[in-house]
């Protein structure tokens, strides 16, 4: 998979903010969405550099690869676009994130990628954030069956 799209694609999808600021959900967040944990010693207002948001990109993205290897253990051999709207779906999600997506995680393991987005569709990911999974949804749709 190639990182550098990835990583820009979610630069994209979730901006990029250089001071602590509470997301959607009141969590302390920065960078690239990445939420605070203790470990990081930030706090509402503290600024970081863009290096420092690039690491957190970095780790939070191998983070949410993990998070795919463990639930499809095939999915280093997906194609490039299946892994990717994984990857991010994963990044936003979190690993317990996916619990709902039964019936998704179902499709993708038997790579019927177009039944996939119909499942994503139908979950309460999608009607909280309904143009980012479209957008997501649309991609995984177009990706030719295996």
């Amino acid at each position: 998979m190639d990182y550098a799209v990835l990583a820009h694609q979610l630069r994209m999808e979730e901006g990029e903010r250089f001071a602590v600021y509470s997301d959607s959900r009141g969590v302390a967040s920065v960078g690239v969405g990445h939420r605070l944990l203790p470990v990081d010693h930030l706090r509402r207002g503290d600024r970081i550099s863009q290096a420092h948001s690039a690491r957190y990109l970095k780790q939070d993205i191998e983070i949410a690869v993990g998070i795919c290897l463990a639930l499809w253990l095939t999915w280093h051999v997906y194609p490039e676009e299946v892994q990717q709207v994984l990857a991010q779906m994963a990044y936003q999600l979190g690993y317990t994130g996916f619990e709902g997506f039964r019936h998704f995680a179902g499709a993708i393991e038997h790579r019927h990628w177009q039944a996939a987005a119909r499942h994503g569709r139908q979950s309460r990911w999608y009607r909280q954030v309904p143009q980012r999974a479209e957008r997501l949804m649309a991609r995984l749709e177009a990706v030719p069956p295996a």
